[in-house]
Protein backbone atom coordinates (compact mmCIF):
# COMPACT_ATOMS: atom_id res chain seq x y z
CA UNK A 1 0.00 0.00 0.00
CA UNK A 2 1.39 3.39 -0.98
CA UNK A 3 1.95 5.62 2.04
CA UNK A 4 0.47 9.12 1.93
CA UNK A 5 2.68 12.07 2.89
CA UNK A 6 2.00 13.28 6.44
CA UNK A 7 0.25 16.58 5.87
CA UNK A 8 -0.42 16.58 9.61
CA UNK A 9 2.73 15.51 11.49
CA UNK A 10 2.31 13.04 14.36
CA UNK A 11 2.46 14.43 17.91
CA UNK A 12 5.75 12.59 18.36
CA UNK A 13 7.43 15.16 16.09
CA UNK A 14 6.52 17.94 18.50
CA UNK A 15 7.67 15.89 21.48
CA UNK A 16 11.02 15.31 19.78
CA UNK A 17 11.37 19.06 19.15
CA UNK A 18 10.63 19.82 22.79
CA UNK A 19 13.18 17.25 23.95
CA UNK A 20 15.81 18.66 21.56
CA UNK A 21 15.14 22.22 22.69
CA UNK A 22 15.78 21.23 26.31
CA UNK A 23 18.61 18.79 25.65
CA UNK A 24 16.55 15.96 27.17
CA UNK A 25 16.52 12.30 26.24
CA UNK A 26 13.49 10.04 25.99
CA UNK A 27 14.65 8.49 29.27
CA UNK A 28 14.51 11.93 30.93
CA UNK A 29 10.90 12.31 29.81
CA UNK A 30 10.07 8.77 30.93
CA UNK A 31 11.44 9.58 34.38
CA UNK A 32 9.40 12.81 34.56
CA UNK A 33 6.18 11.08 33.51
CA UNK A 34 7.00 7.97 35.58
CA UNK A 35 6.41 5.81 32.53
CA UNK A 36 8.49 2.97 31.05
CA UNK A 37 10.90 4.12 28.38
CA UNK A 38 9.19 1.78 25.92
CA UNK A 39 5.86 3.58 26.43
CA UNK A 40 7.44 6.98 25.74
CA UNK A 41 9.13 5.59 22.64
CA UNK A 42 5.80 4.24 21.37
CA UNK A 43 4.10 7.63 21.83
CA UNK A 44 6.91 9.44 20.01
CA UNK A 45 6.88 6.92 17.15
CA UNK A 46 3.09 7.07 16.79
CA UNK A 47 2.51 3.51 17.99
CA UNK A 48 0.59 4.64 21.06
CA UNK A 49 -2.03 7.40 21.21
CA UNK A 50 -1.84 10.37 23.56
CA UNK A 51 -4.57 9.85 26.14
CA UNK A 52 -6.06 12.37 28.54
CA UNK A 53 -3.69 11.14 31.22
CA UNK A 54 -0.56 11.28 29.05
CA UNK A 55 -1.61 14.71 27.73
CA UNK A 56 -1.70 15.96 31.31
CA UNK A 57 1.72 14.49 32.00
CA UNK A 58 3.15 16.04 28.84
CA UNK A 59 1.62 19.37 29.85
CA UNK A 60 3.35 19.21 33.25
CA UNK A 61 6.65 18.18 31.66
CA UNK A 62 6.78 20.86 28.95
CA UNK A 63 4.65 23.65 30.43
CA UNK A 64 2.06 23.47 27.64
CA UNK A 65 -1.60 22.85 28.44
CA UNK A 66 -2.96 19.34 28.01
CA UNK A 67 -5.51 20.42 25.38
CA UNK A 68 -2.66 21.28 23.02
CA UNK A 69 -1.42 17.68 23.04
CA UNK A 70 -4.93 16.30 22.69
CA UNK A 71 -5.52 18.57 19.71
CA UNK A 72 -2.33 17.32 18.05
CA UNK A 73 -3.37 13.71 18.59
CA UNK A 74 -6.92 14.37 17.39
CA UNK A 75 -5.74 16.14 14.22
CA UNK A 76 -3.28 13.35 13.44
CA UNK A 77 -5.86 10.60 13.95
CA UNK A 78 -8.37 12.47 11.79
CA UNK A 79 -5.77 12.76 9.06
CA UNK A 80 -5.03 9.04 9.31
CA UNK A 81 -8.72 8.34 8.82
CA UNK A 82 -8.60 10.37 5.61
CA UNK A 83 -12.02 11.93 6.14
CA UNK A 84 -11.82 15.40 7.61
CA UNK A 85 -11.84 18.81 6.00
CA UNK A 86 -10.63 20.17 9.34
CA UNK A 87 -7.44 18.19 8.97
CA UNK A 88 -6.94 19.62 5.49
CA UNK A 89 -7.45 23.12 6.85
CA UNK A 90 -4.97 22.50 9.65
CA UNK A 91 -2.47 21.21 7.08
CA UNK A 92 -2.79 24.52 5.24
CA UNK A 93 -2.22 26.36 8.53
CA UNK A 94 0.87 24.32 9.31
CA UNK A 95 2.36 24.93 5.88
CA UNK A 96 1.74 28.69 6.11
CA UNK A 97 3.89 29.32 9.18
CA UNK A 98 5.50 27.48 12.13
CA UNK A 99 2.11 27.37 13.87
CA UNK A 100 2.97 24.81 16.54
CA UNK A 101 6.03 26.69 17.67
CA UNK A 102 4.15 29.98 17.68
CA UNK A 103 1.51 28.33 19.85
CA UNK A 104 4.12 26.96 22.22
CA UNK A 105 5.67 30.41 22.49
CA UNK A 106 2.26 31.94 23.25
CA UNK A 107 2.21 34.10 20.12
CA UNK A 108 -1.16 32.68 19.07
CA UNK A 109 -3.74 30.63 21.04
CA UNK A 110 -3.15 26.87 21.15
CA UNK A 111 -6.83 25.89 21.53
CA UNK A 112 -10.02 26.38 19.58
CA UNK A 113 -11.68 25.20 16.40
CA UNK A 114 -10.01 25.21 12.99
CA UNK A 115 -11.82 28.45 12.16
CA UNK A 116 -10.72 30.08 15.41
CA UNK A 117 -7.14 28.91 14.87
CA UNK A 118 -7.16 30.33 11.34
CA UNK A 119 -8.48 33.67 12.60
CA UNK A 120 -5.69 33.81 15.17
CA UNK A 121 -3.12 33.32 12.40
CA UNK A 122 -4.77 35.97 10.21
CA UNK A 123 -4.86 38.46 13.10
CA UNK A 124 -1.21 37.87 13.94
CA UNK A 125 0.04 38.37 10.38
CA UNK A 126 -2.51 41.00 9.38
CA UNK A 127 -3.85 39.00 6.42
CA UNK A 128 -7.33 37.88 5.36
CA UNK A 129 -6.55 34.40 4.02
CA UNK A 130 -3.78 31.86 3.67
CA UNK A 131 -3.40 32.93 0.03
CA UNK A 132 -2.16 36.33 1.16
CA UNK A 133 1.49 36.70 2.15
CA UNK A 134 2.34 38.81 5.22
CA UNK A 135 3.33 42.34 4.21
CA UNK A 136 6.39 43.47 6.08
CA UNK A 137 8.84 45.92 4.54
CA UNK A 138 11.70 43.47 5.10
CA UNK A 139 10.10 41.08 2.64
CA UNK A 140 10.74 43.50 -0.18
CA UNK A 141 14.35 44.26 0.72
CA UNK A 142 15.71 40.74 0.39
CA UNK A 143 14.91 37.91 -2.00
CA UNK A 144 11.74 35.89 -1.55
CA UNK A 145 13.85 32.76 -1.05
CA UNK A 146 15.50 34.31 1.99
CA UNK A 147 12.39 35.62 3.73
CA UNK A 148 9.77 33.17 4.98
CA UNK A 149 6.68 33.59 7.11
CA UNK A 150 8.80 32.36 10.03
CA UNK A 151 11.12 35.35 9.57
CA UNK A 152 8.16 37.69 9.29
CA UNK A 153 6.51 36.21 12.40
CA UNK A 154 9.70 36.79 14.37
CA UNK A 155 9.86 40.42 13.24
CA UNK A 156 6.19 41.06 14.00
CA UNK A 157 6.60 39.76 17.54
CA UNK A 158 9.73 41.88 17.99
CA UNK A 159 7.98 45.02 16.76
CA UNK A 160 5.09 44.44 19.16
CA UNK A 161 7.54 44.09 22.05
CA UNK A 162 9.38 47.23 20.93
CA UNK A 163 6.20 49.29 20.52
CA UNK A 164 5.45 48.97 24.21
CA UNK A 165 8.79 50.45 25.28
CA UNK A 166 9.33 54.01 26.44
CA UNK A 167 12.65 55.48 25.30
CA UNK A 168 14.20 58.90 24.76
CA UNK A 169 13.81 60.48 21.30
CA UNK A 170 16.36 59.19 18.79
CA UNK A 171 18.77 61.76 17.38
CA UNK A 172 21.23 60.64 14.71
CA UNK A 173 23.64 63.40 15.76
CA UNK A 174 24.39 61.48 18.97
CA UNK A 175 25.45 58.29 17.19
CA UNK A 176 29.17 58.61 17.90
CA UNK A 177 28.49 59.41 21.54
CA UNK A 178 26.33 56.29 21.75
CA UNK A 179 29.07 54.14 20.20
CA UNK A 180 31.50 55.38 22.83
CA UNK A 181 29.09 54.63 25.67
CA UNK A 182 28.49 51.11 24.39
CA UNK A 183 32.16 50.36 23.82
CA UNK A 184 32.87 51.31 27.44
CA UNK A 185 30.61 48.40 28.45
CA UNK A 186 32.49 45.88 26.29
CA UNK A 187 35.47 45.39 28.60
CA UNK A 188 33.63 43.18 31.09
CA UNK A 189 30.89 40.61 30.42
CA UNK A 190 28.86 41.74 33.44
CA UNK A 191 28.45 45.23 31.95
CA UNK A 192 26.29 43.81 29.16
CA UNK A 193 23.27 44.08 31.42
CA UNK A 194 23.49 47.88 31.03
CA UNK A 195 23.16 47.78 27.22
CA UNK A 196 19.32 48.04 27.06
CA UNK A 197 19.28 51.11 29.31
CA UNK A 198 22.03 52.86 27.33
CA UNK A 199 20.28 52.21 24.02
CA UNK A 200 16.98 53.47 25.45
CA UNK A 201 18.67 56.68 26.62
CA UNK A 202 19.75 57.31 23.04
CA UNK A 203 16.35 56.49 21.56
CA UNK A 204 16.88 52.92 20.32
CA UNK A 205 14.46 50.21 21.35
CA UNK A 206 16.21 46.91 22.14
CA UNK A 207 14.49 43.53 22.14
CA UNK A 208 15.69 39.94 22.47
CA UNK A 209 13.52 37.35 20.69
CA UNK A 210 14.62 33.73 20.50
CA UNK A 211 14.82 32.55 16.90
CA UNK A 212 12.24 30.16 15.49
CA UNK A 213 13.71 26.73 14.81
CA UNK A 214 13.29 26.91 11.06
CA UNK A 215 15.43 30.06 10.93
CA UNK A 216 18.99 31.02 11.70
CA UNK A 217 18.25 34.65 12.51
CA UNK A 218 20.96 36.40 14.52
CA UNK A 219 19.56 39.92 14.53
CA UNK A 220 17.51 42.55 12.76
CA UNK A 221 17.14 46.28 12.36
CA UNK A 222 13.53 47.39 12.23
CA UNK A 223 11.80 50.76 12.12
CA UNK A 224 8.48 51.61 13.75
CA UNK A 225 8.02 54.50 11.32
CA UNK A 226 8.26 54.62 7.54
CA UNK A 227 10.73 57.51 7.49
CA UNK A 228 13.54 55.31 8.92
CA UNK A 229 14.86 58.22 10.95
CA UNK A 230 13.17 58.50 14.32
CA UNK A 231 12.05 55.13 15.76
CA UNK A 232 14.75 52.46 15.34
CA UNK A 233 14.56 48.97 16.83
CA UNK A 234 17.45 46.55 17.28
CA UNK A 235 16.50 42.91 17.79
CA UNK A 236 18.89 40.09 18.71
CA UNK A 237 18.03 36.39 18.84
CA UNK A 238 21.03 35.28 20.96
CA UNK A 239 21.03 32.16 18.79
CA UNK A 240 24.71 31.97 19.66
CA UNK A 241 25.03 33.42 23.14
CA UNK A 242 28.76 34.13 23.18
CA UNK A 243 30.17 37.53 24.08
CA UNK A 244 31.87 38.00 20.71
CA UNK A 245 28.71 37.22 18.75
CA UNK A 246 26.60 39.47 20.99
CA UNK A 247 28.80 42.51 20.52
CA UNK A 248 29.42 42.00 16.81
CA UNK A 249 25.71 41.50 16.06
CA UNK A 250 24.70 44.47 18.22
CA UNK A 251 27.21 46.76 16.51
CA UNK A 252 26.29 45.36 13.08
CA UNK A 253 22.64 46.32 13.66
CA UNK A 254 23.71 49.67 15.11
CA UNK A 255 25.54 50.34 11.84
CA UNK A 256 22.27 49.77 9.98
CA UNK A 257 20.54 52.24 12.32
CA UNK A 258 23.22 54.92 11.97
CA UNK A 259 23.16 54.60 8.18
CA UNK A 260 19.33 54.55 8.10
CA UNK A 261 19.32 51.29 6.17
CA UNK A 262 16.04 49.65 5.26
CA UNK A 263 14.61 46.83 7.36
CA UNK A 264 17.34 44.19 7.71
CA UNK A 265 17.07 40.56 8.82
CA UNK A 266 20.52 39.10 9.39
CA UNK A 267 20.76 35.34 9.03
CA UNK A 268 23.88 33.27 9.78
CA UNK A 269 25.73 36.46 10.67
CA UNK A 270 27.80 34.52 13.20
CA UNK A 271 29.31 32.38 10.44
CA UNK A 272 30.21 35.28 8.14
CA UNK A 273 33.91 36.09 7.98
CA UNK A 274 35.59 39.17 6.54
CA UNK A 275 34.85 39.51 2.85
CA UNK A 276 32.03 36.95 2.88
CA UNK A 277 28.99 39.19 3.40
CA UNK A 278 26.07 38.84 1.00
CA UNK A 279 26.26 42.43 -0.34
CA UNK A 280 27.97 45.79 0.08
CA UNK A 281 25.57 47.00 2.76
CA UNK A 282 26.21 43.94 4.92
CA UNK A 283 29.97 44.10 4.29
CA UNK A 284 29.96 47.74 5.39
CA UNK A 285 27.97 46.89 8.51
CA UNK A 286 30.43 44.09 9.35
CA UNK A 287 33.40 46.39 8.92
CA UNK A 288 31.84 49.19 10.95
CA UNK A 289 30.85 46.77 13.71
CA UNK A 290 34.42 45.52 14.00
CA UNK A 291 35.76 49.11 14.01
CA UNK A 292 33.35 50.19 16.77
CA UNK A 293 34.92 47.61 19.07
CA UNK A 294 38.61 47.58 18.08
CA UNK A 295 40.34 50.21 15.90
CA UNK A 296 41.33 48.50 12.63
CA UNK A 297 44.92 49.69 12.88
CA UNK A 298 45.29 48.17 16.35
CA UNK A 299 44.01 44.71 15.46
CA UNK A 300 45.91 44.61 12.17
CA UNK A 301 49.15 45.58 13.90
CA UNK A 302 48.58 42.90 16.53
CA UNK A 303 48.01 40.26 13.86
CA UNK A 304 51.16 41.25 11.95
CA UNK A 305 53.26 41.07 15.12
CA UNK A 306 51.92 37.77 16.44
CA UNK A 307 50.90 35.73 13.41
CA UNK A 308 50.82 32.75 13.31
CA UNK A 309 51.26 32.19 17.08
CA UNK A 310 48.59 33.84 19.22
CA UNK A 311 49.03 32.77 22.82
CA UNK A 312 46.28 33.26 25.38
CA UNK A 313 48.57 35.60 27.27
CA UNK A 314 49.18 37.83 24.22
CA UNK A 315 45.44 38.00 23.48
CA UNK A 316 44.63 39.03 27.05
CA UNK A 317 47.42 41.64 27.06
CA UNK A 318 46.14 43.12 23.80
CA UNK A 319 42.56 43.12 25.09
CA UNK A 320 43.65 45.02 28.20
CA UNK A 321 45.55 47.49 26.05
CA UNK A 322 42.56 48.38 23.89
CA UNK A 323 40.06 48.11 26.78
CA UNK A 324 37.95 45.28 25.41
CA UNK A 325 36.97 41.79 26.59
CA UNK A 326 39.44 39.09 25.41
CA UNK A 327 36.56 37.11 23.92
CA UNK A 328 35.85 39.96 21.50
CA UNK A 329 39.49 39.90 20.40
CA UNK A 330 39.22 36.16 19.78
CA UNK A 331 36.06 36.75 17.76
CA UNK A 332 37.76 39.36 15.58
CA UNK A 333 40.78 37.12 15.01
CA UNK A 334 38.37 34.41 13.84
CA UNK A 335 36.49 36.93 11.69
CA UNK A 336 39.77 37.89 10.03
CA UNK A 337 40.76 34.22 9.57
CA UNK A 338 43.84 34.70 11.74
CA UNK A 339 42.97 31.78 14.04
CA UNK A 340 40.76 28.69 13.94
CA UNK A 341 37.36 28.61 15.63
CA UNK A 342 38.70 26.23 18.27
CA UNK A 343 41.45 28.66 19.35
CA UNK A 344 41.05 30.19 22.86
CA UNK A 345 37.42 29.09 23.02
CA UNK A 346 37.40 29.44 26.82
CA UNK A 347 37.50 33.22 26.39
CA UNK A 348 34.21 33.16 24.46
CA UNK A 349 32.06 33.40 27.59
CA UNK A 350 28.29 32.94 27.48
CA UNK A 351 26.33 36.13 28.16
CA UNK A 352 22.75 35.09 27.40
CA UNK A 353 21.62 34.96 31.03
CA UNK A 354 23.29 38.30 31.74
CA UNK A 355 21.49 40.30 29.05
CA UNK A 356 18.15 38.55 29.65
CA UNK A 357 18.14 39.99 33.18
CA UNK A 358 17.50 43.49 31.85
CA UNK A 359 16.29 43.18 28.25
CA UNK A 360 12.71 42.98 27.02
CA UNK A 361 12.68 39.43 25.71
CA UNK A 362 10.69 36.47 24.47
CA UNK A 363 11.70 32.81 24.45
CA UNK A 364 14.81 32.97 26.58
CA UNK A 365 14.33 32.45 30.31
CA UNK A 366 16.99 33.58 32.84
CA UNK A 367 18.75 30.82 34.74
CA UNK A 368 17.41 30.30 38.25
Amino acid sequence: MKRRPALVPPPGDTIREELDARGWTQQDLADLMQRPLAAINEIINGKRKITTKSAGELASSFGVEAQFWLNLESSYQLWLSGASKGVSDRAIQMSYAPIREMQLRGWIPSTGTVIEASKAVFDFFGVKSFKERPRLEAVFKQSADEITTAHVAWCILAMRKASAQCVQPYRASRAQELCGRLRALAAHSEEIRSVPAVLAKYGIRFVVVKHLRSTKIDGATLWLNKARSTVPVIVLSLRIGRIDNFWHTLCHELSHVINRDSFRIDVDLADTRMGEAANEVEERANAEAASMLIPPGEIESFILRKRPYFSAKSIIQFANKVGIHPGIVVGQLQYRKAIKYSHSSKMLVQIRDTIIETAVSDGWIPAA
